[in-house]
């Protein structure tokens, strides 16, 4: 009989990929840091910072809204799922999209940063990395926006 439950792995491995992505922003944020502000990589596109801000603007506030709206769709079918494990799967790939969509506008303003060396970039990315804080996956989280019944929340 396969086992149609989940299992502590389970919730350990969504927060791990959570943490792998949320660590990788953070590198990649402090790496750009350091090598624009100790002169070791050359801020040259100076001409590109206003345009550069707008797109910036325009694909972060694209992507926070894109990545809920999605997610919000994907629970609303993940919900009608009768198997945990099945919505379960399903959570851990709406989530996954949802994060992807912030992190992808984070790492261009990263960038943008290193081409310009205009600030305002690595704020915007830092509210990337605290919005993507906030969606860091819990057992509550999980049963919140499942509408898990007791029972399948006991599973967990």
């Amino acid at each position: 009989m396969i086992n149609k439950n989940l299992n502590s792995n389970d919730l350990r491995s969504i927060n791990i990929v959570h943490k792998a992505f949320l660590i990788g922003q953070l590198l990649f944020i402090a790496i750009a840091f350091c090598l624009v502000y100790f002169k070791l990589f050359q801020a040259t596109e100076h001409q590109l910072e206003k345009p550069l801000q707008l797109i910036a603007v325009i694909f972060s506030i694209g992507g926070f809204f894109a990545g809920s709206q999605i997610f919000k769709k994907r629970l609303a079918d993940i919900r009608l799922q009768n198997n945990i494990k099945d919505k379960f799967e399903l959570y851990r790939g709406a989530c996954i999209i949802q994060w992807a969509l912030i992190e992808g506008p984070c790492l261009f303003n990263i960038i943008s940063f290193m081409l310009t060396g205009d600030y305002t970039f690595l704020y915007l990315a830092g509210a990337l990395i605290l919005t993507f804080v906030r969606l860091s996956p819990s057992k509550l989280k999980l049963v919140e926006d499942l509408q898990l019944s007791e029972d399948e929340a006991a599973e967990l």
